[in-house]
């Protein structure tokens, strides 16, 4: 089966972008999903199961016209995973939650802040700039990259969900500082749900819902990291 990397392709994929929205295609495709035709016809090849099914299931026709826009006939579509097509793109660095000994030693060192593209400190320590991306989080930071790009989130609310070490405090906070840096002025809070538990406590008991509520409400962006920390917790969802 021989594969051919033609400027079809590209013209396969700039006609997806026009059917499905540039938003949705940055999501699902950027990065997590490569195309190419074969002999047997249009190969669609995803990081991982969920994101091959949903290509497939919702995205199934404007795939199949695009294809036969572009080559003038009718291409079978073929659908396979490989989660070696979404590489990753920058070295990591250290977690942001360090645990046992290691969370000792961070506390009793000062953590350089972090510098954004003009040279000022951000906020929050990680940056999408040095979050590694491969095929278990390419969806999720195409996610962040469209909340980022768009005035209208597409994504509200945008919930991050997987396993230990895949990177979701680092997406978290990135969102928070390229918010920073490119939305002057914007309202945003980054916090855990233990923090934002804690609060609601204290607001509770000292009779100052109303002055937590505004806190919160005049937020243009709220940032709840370790969010599973409300399951259960009835009075608090």
């Amino acid at each position: 089966m021989q594969t051919m990397f033609t400027d079809e392709v590209k013209a396969i994929h700039e006609r997806i972008a026009e059917k499905i929205g540039a938003c949705q295609y940055q999501v699902w495709f950027e990065g997590a999903t490569q195309i190419a035709l074969n002999d047997d016809g249009l190969q669609v090849t995803a990081a991982n199961p969920f994101v091959s099914n949903w290509i497939e299931g919702h995205f199934h026709q404007a795939l199949s016209e695009s294809a036969l826009e572009v080559c003038g006939r009718k291409m079978p579509l073929r659908f396979r995973i490989d989660a070696g097509c979404a590489k990753p793109q920058v070295k990591p660095l250290p977690s942001a939650k360090p645990t046992g000994i290691e969370r000792l030693k961070t506390s009793q060192r000062r953590v350089p802040a972090a510098k954004g593209r003009d040279g000022r400190a951000l906020p929050l320590k990680l940056t999408l700039d040095t979050l590694v991306v491969g095929s278990k989080n390419q969806l999720a930071f195409n996610a962040a990259q469209a909340v980022i790009s768009q005035d209208q989130s597409p994504f509200n609310p945008l919930f991050v969900h997987g396993g230990y070490g895949v990177g979701k405090t680092h997406l978290l906070q990135g969102i928070c500082n390229e918010i920073f840096q490119r939305k002057l002025g914007c309202r945003w809070m980054y916090l855990s749900a233990e923090d934002f538990t804690n609060q609601y406590v204290i607001a509770l008991k000292t009779h100052k819902l109303d002055v937590f509520r505004n806190r919160f409400r005049n937020l243009d962006i709220l940032a709840i990291d370790d969010i599973h920390f409300l399951a259960n917790k009835n009075a608090m969802q």
